[in-house]
């Protein structure tokens, strides 16, 4: 993410994030999970994104 905004990178996070819950119907592994939460959310934002999707 090379000359991206920080806001740019945690948007990023998120569509990635968004895209494994579809991809894998509900089953992100922890990598996935890891990813999310090293880009700066929590435990409780991956619900958020989780219930946005459902």
């Amino acid at each position: 993410m090379h000359g991206q905004t920080a806001a740019g990178a945690g948007l990023e996070a998120v569509r990635r994030l968004t895209q494994l819950i579809v991809a894998q119907r509900g089953w992100v592994d922890d990598a996935g999970i890891e990813a999310f939460l090293a880009a700066g959310y929590t435990r409780r934002q991956v619900l958020d994104v989780v219930l946005g999707w459902g």
